[in-house]
């Protein structure tokens, strides 16, 4: 019987026909449509194939419900005996399982395979991950910001920086030509590369390459506005900088361009090269002049170098109607009184206190201390201890002196008498010394012959500033009747290191730097903003911002930076003790033999490497057998290597050979690469965990420069974020697929 429970006959089998057209929906398919329907879609597929079998199926009940098939149904199926379980009370048989209905019947059901609720909480969650992971990923793009125009490509300060603007600052910054110096079909010359060509493949042109780009374009478009609105830019200080900022910047362009022209080797014509070349017969021999020629060329630009500027820079002078009246730059010479005058009246700044002359011996460790004392204790003297364990490898001599706010270890000296030796004592930078009194020196005055050329410097400045200052609108010299004032030169010479200016004080150096600001001035001259290029114009204005960029650092940045305090520090320091570990080191003496750079010598050197290792097992001292058989340049010193070696000086093999031995032993026969080695362990340092009063001041420098940079961040993301910087991805990626398309 079929599933509808009729017997099987021809009609039925007609009707499973009709059936078997109707396509039905596998797995795969009913599961697809509970994933639709749980993220809320239709299935339009499924939708169609269900319209399809109820048409199908409702034609085919039609033909199978006539009267006449449901009367010739029911007598081919109806059985002959009915089981008495099945009769009623009176032994009636019970009506036919099919009959006639009053109304039209139902489809019939189409095989579907049934889903659990489990199945379905499966497919939902997986649904709703694969939801919540596009939703991750399309977030950002979703909800960016949209550009006012597609070709803004970020606003800053309620100004719109376009695309055009980004390509502009990319091609006056060099940026792709920073990225490839050198092409190998056109060396540098990138012009002529075409853009399919590797060497035009440009790092920077990726979304995140854009966007560093345009934060950098805002910040330094940051940095101006701050200067703006603080007045930076007002200062006669600042002023002053910026202009010889840029005056040197224009000058070295000046001397660039006068390089290439008039000193390169180009500059040579091969005339000149004809005449060096027959002049000078004995120093080619019979070499061809093409040959040579280069060479020649090479020569005769080094040579024009040497000779040229100062004869530019008269050339110049000449033509500018120099004027110059170095007189001016004279200062009144202090007289014998005017000096003793001086020292009387500052006598209290030449009073010494009382001073101690030492001699010192700075140790790498404790432990090399503390040999150093047993030696010293045996009765080496205090020189020999400090040659041998010293980090100077000899006692340092200096003085130092008394008063308040003493350390620990200068009060200990302060203690100690004339040529007593300290025990090992620790200073407060974290070293660890030994000290020798030699002497205590009682307070005093320093007497006049000690300060004279001090004094008489200090009073010749003092002149200098009340002189200049009344003759300071007094033209040292002019230029095309340009002034340039004795003020002037008193900014430039205040603006030297106090060093320079001590050094610079006589008449003599102070015209020699007059003429230093000559030459400046005239090659100034030589360079017109109106010539410049674009590029070079843009360098000038980067000058300009990294220069305000240093006071704005300073101002918001470094002047309001504190310094780490002790808690800070013993706090970083117990947390990260790990750190302050120090690793064992080794001093150690070797024996090496050479095998040749390619072997050639294996053989030779494994017999001279045996016969070295017999005189060491039979009782020979490893510095007689160093010196009788190592091949090492140390060789005459016993193999001794005199620095401390760590783990990092070494390769895990011979480290590892080291530390199986003990101080005075001696390894095995090594082989290495290039030959072998016998390697004797003199001393060993064991690995320590260095104190907080040792690693302090480095913990504090660290937490110092971890704080400035954090300052210096949080300065700049403030300083974008008041101007509402805002980049608009979406151009971004536009620029991008356009130029993919141009490759």
């Amino acid at each position: 019987m079929d599933r509808l429970g009729f017997e099987d006959n021809g009609r039925e089998k007609s009707n499973e026909a009709e059936l078997r057209k109707v396509p039905r929906q596998d797995d795969s398919h009913s599961v697809l449509s509970d994933f639709l329907g749980a993220l809320g879609l239709p299935d339009r597929q499924s939708e169609n194939i269900r319209n399809e079998e109820k048409t199908t199926n409702r034609s085919a009940f039609e033909d199978a419900s006539s009267p006449e098939t449901l009367e010739t149904e029911q007598t081919k199926s109806a059985p002959h005996d009915v089981c008495d379980d099945h009769k009623d009370e009176n032994g009636a048989a019970p009506e036919p399982v099919l009959s006639m209905p009053d109304s039209p019947p139902e489809s019939p059901p189409v095989h579907r395979k049934k889903i659990s609720k489990s199945s379905i909480a499966a497919v939902l969650f997986i649904a709703s991950a694969l939801l919540l992971a596009a939703l991750r990923y399309a977030w950002p793009t979703i909800v960016e910001p949209s550009p006012p125009n597609p070709d803004v490509a970020a606003v800053y300060g309620g100004k719109y920086i376009l695309i055009d603007d980004l390509k502009k600052f990319m091609d006056v910054e060099g940026i792709r030509e920073r990225e490839h110096a050198y092409c190998k079909i056109h060396g540098f010359d990138h012009s002529k590369c075409d853009p399919s060509e590797p060497c035009e493949v440009h790092p920077i042109d990726t979304l995140e390459g854009y966007r560093a780009l345009l934060t950098r374009y805002a910040a330094e478009q940051a940095i101006l506005q701050w200067a703006d609105r603080k007045n930076v830019t007002a200062r006669e200080s600042v002023r002053h900088s910026i202009k010889d900022i840029m005056g040197d910047a224009s000058v070295m362009n000046t001397l660039s361009q006068l390089h290439l022209k008039e000193l390169s080797p180009e500059s040579i014509s091969k005339w000149e090269v004809q005449q060096y070349y027959d002049a000078n017969p004995t120093s080619y021999g019979d070499k061809e002049f093409s040959a040579v020629e280069d060479e020649i060329r090479n020569i005769l630009a080094e040579k024009k170098h040497e000779d040229f500027l100062p004869g530019y820079i008269e050339g110049l002078k000449k033509s500018a109607g120099l004027e110059v009246n170095f007189d001016l730059l004279r200062v009144t010479e202090p007289s014998e009184n005017d000096i003793r005058a001086f020292y009387e009246e500052n006598i209290a700044g030449y009073q010494t206190p009382e001073r101690a002359e030492i001699t010192e011996i700075v140790f790498d460790s404790r432990e090399t201390a503390d040999k150093a004392v047993r030696m010293l204790g045996s009765g080496a003297s205090f020189e020999t201890v400090g040659a041998e364990y010293g980090r100077d490898g000899a006692p340092q001599a200096r003085i130092i002196e008394g008063g308040s706010g003493l350390s620990e270890m200068n009060a200990a000296i302060w203690r100690m008498a004339e040529g007593e030796t300290s025990g090992v004592l620790a200073d407060t930078d974290g070293s660890i010394r030994m000290v020798r009194l030699i002497r205590k020196m009682p307070p005093g005055v320093r007497p006049l012959t000690d300060v004279r050329a001090e004094i008489t410097e200090a009073i010749s400045l003092e002149n200098m500033e009340r002189e200049y200052s009344l003759r300071k609108d007094e033209a040292v010299f002019s230029i095309h009747s340009e002034r340039y004032t004795l003020g002037d030169f008193y900014t430039e010479f205040k603006e030297l290191s106090p060093e320079y200016q001590r050094a610079l004080s006589a008449f003599d150096m102070k015209k020699e730097l007059l003429e230093q600001f000559i030459a400046k001035e005239l090659l100034l001259e030589e360079s017109d903003d109106a010539s410049k290029s674009e590029s070079e114009l843009h360098d000038m204005d980067e000058l300009r911002v990294q220069y305000l960029s240093q006071i704005l650092h300073k101002e918001e940045v470094d002047d309001k930076l504190s310094e780490p305090t002790d808690d800070e520090a013993r706090l970083f320091y117990e947390n990260n003790k790990r750190f302050f570990i120090t690793e064992p080191e080794a001093l150690i003496s070797l024996i090496a033999i050479d095998a040749g750079r390619n072997g050639e010598k294996f053989e030779q050197a494994r017999k001279k490497v045996g016969e070295a290792k017999e005189m060491l097992d039979s009782g020979v001292d490893f510095a007689e057998v160093a010196k009788k058989y190592s091949e090492d340049p140390r060789a005459k010193n016993g193999g001794e290597i005199s620095q401390w070696l760590c783990r990092n000086d070494l390769s895990p093999e011979l480290w590892r050979a080291i530390f199986a031995l003990k101080p005075g032993e001696y390894s095995g026969i090594i082989e290495t690469g290039g030959g072998f080695l016998i390697i004797k362990l003199r001393e060993l340092t064991e690995q320590k965990q260095r104190t907080f009063e040792e690693s302090a001041a480095l913990i504090k420098t660290m937490l110092k420069s971890q704080r400035h940079k954090e300052m210096e961040e949080d300065m700049e993301k403030q300083l974008l974020e008041e101007r509402g910087f805002t980049i608009y991805d979406k151009t971004l990626r536009r620029l991008l697929k356009e130029q993919a398309a141009t490759l």
